[in-house]
């Protein structure tokens, strides 16, 4: 991998996501296990437990935008690096097949989350 200051901040903005998202995700499926059965005090308790996996998953969403946002800018920084890029086409192209599926797996996970998020305003 080639390590430029654009690569090396969508690294670890990717470890921030993948971390809330291992945080969030345990804390949703609890609360859709136990929802239908729980008990008066018990659903105060899943409520509070919902809205902070809701202002996770927003943290998650605003974080993957700017990370795609910043994905494109990263590949133009690597345009120079890359023998024979003369533009993201290039750079694709090097990484082929996994650039274009990184591509098609960062549309996913945001439609995933608005997604989620949604639900959370119907909510």
């Amino acid at each position: 991998m080639i390590w430029t200051p654009y690569t090396a901040i969508m690294f670890i903005l990717s470890l921030f996501a993948i971390a809330l998202t291992a945080y969030a995700v345990p804390k949703a499926w609890r609360i859709w296990r136990r929802a239908e059965k729980a008990s008066l005090e018990e659903r105060y308790e899943l409520e509070k437990a919902f809205y902070l996996a809701s202002t996770v998953v927003w943290l998650i969403i605003i974080s993957r935008i700017v990370g795609m946002g910043l994905y494109w800018v990263a590949n133009e920084s690597l345009i120079p690096l890359v023998p024979g890029a003369m533009c993201q086409w290039g750079i694709h192209q090097a990484g082929h097949p996994f650039s274009w599926i990184d591509s098609i797996v960062k549309l996913i996970v945001i439609f995933v989350y608005g997604i989620w998020l949604s639900l959370d305003m119907v909510n």
